[in-house]
């Protein structure tokens, strides 16, 4: 017992301090007395005061200023709602694909517990041919009555409708106005070609789900482009070539037109590297999915090619999730728990009227492969 009281003291002292200093401030906002005069004020030593006021700072409470002190961040004005959670399920037919938005919300939910924050979840399952409103009307009615005071969303069909709402919207890879999380693809593209050159491929290419770019612009700028980008800022001052944009409309199978939609990714993949080994020989390949990567390795192994001797592939994956599929290939993951984190902050830096940020989450050499 001795030890749990201690284990939760700093959470006491947050409690104080804010009831003491930091709830009065919340209108204005205002400059906390330091560190030093606070451990005294509380009699606690600083390491202890420093997990208290951590919690306040993921909060998005407080502020601590380099240089300058600690200070009580504005809120703004009225009552604060709940924070809004919504997912889009009714895409649920690819089974492996859907496991990251499943495994992205559930961390957004803990990083929302973890910040002492209540939320609404709105999970929509209605398939798109039966929607008779674009939004869940639940969420409609909450946004309506002012029940949440920011949103968060993963991507989703929802954008015209989401701008109109008048609350904050945050989400991966789309920005409504209130700031943007998202992998940066460009250094990500870098590091992987960079890989690649090293092992010493010296024709490497892209194979992406919507790498047809005459379809999805959006989709491109956020993706393809700063991707190819990145690999041929590795690749030129090596004297390589960059990766070209390969597929055209005249290469597509007319069944894989609606993949989008209606194939698994793994599916997706698979058709992806075929057509691509039939004008191409690469010898290096940057996957942009775990999922996609499936389909990859069974058609180079179809294709009889041997994994990091014939070719080697480098996919973007995530930390979270160790498919068997991928002891291949060389990985560079991002993280789900980062992103669903950053995503947390981000909502609640828009519900106190902060600038919008646009936040770039980096890739790692995941070191149980090669």
């Amino acid at each position: 017992m001795p030890d749990a009281r201690r284990k939760n003291y700093y959470s006491e002292v947050r409690d104080k301090l804010f009831a003491d200093l930091v709830k009065p401030l919340l209108k204005e906002g205002g400059a906390l007395p330091s560190k030093k005069d606070l451990a005294k004020r509380y009699n606690v030593n600083v390491g202890t005061l420093d997990k208290a006021l951590q919690e306040l700072s993921v909060e998005g409470f407080i502020e601590k200023r380099m240089g300058s002190g600690t200070y009580v961040l504005p809120q703004a004005s009225g009552a604060q709602g709940e924070i809004g959670l919504m997912m889009d399920c009714s895409n649920s037919r690819d089974r492996k694909a859907s496991e990251y938005s499943y495994r992205l919300d559930d961390e957004i939910q803990r990083a929302l517990h973890a910040a002492k924050r209540s939320f609404r979840h709105y999970a929509d399952k209605r398939l798109p041919e039966f929607r008779t409103s674009i939004l869940p009307v639940q969420l409609t009615e909450d946004i309506e009555r002012k029940k949440i005071s920011v949103l968060i969303v993963q991507q989703g069909e929802y954008k015209a409708a989401l701008e109109a709402s008048g609350i904050p919207v945050i989400s991966m890879g789309h920005c409504y106005g209130w700031g943007e999380v998202s992998r940066d693809m460009r250094d990500a593209g870098q590091q992987a070609a960079t890989i690649l050159a090293a092992k010493g491929c010296k024709k490497i290419e892209l194979i992406s789900a919507i790498v047809h770019e005459w379809a999805n612009a959006e989709q491109q700028e956020t993706v393809n482009r700063p991707l190819r980008a990145g690999m041929a800022n590795a690749l030129r001052p090596l004297g390589l070539s960059a990766p070209e944009c390969w597929l055209s409309p005249a290469m597509i199978p007319k069944e894989l037109w609606r993949y989008e939609h209606s194939m698994p990714d793994e599916e997706v993949g698979y058709n992806l590297c075929r057509i691509l080994f039939k004008t191409h020989k690469p010898d290096g390949l940057v996957v942009y999915t775990d999922c996609l990567a499936e389909g990859v390795g069974r058609a180079i192994k179809e294709m009889g090619l041997t994994p990091g001797k014939d070719i080697h592939v480098v996919v973007l994956g995530n930390k979270e999730f160790n498919f068997p599929w991928l002891k291949d290939f060389i990985r560079l993951d991002s993280s789900i728990v980062e992103t669903a984190r950053t995503l947390v902050n981000l909502a609640m830096a828009a519900e106190r009227n902060e600038a919008p940020k646009e936040i770039k989450l980096f890739s790692k050499l995941n070191n149980k492969e090669n």
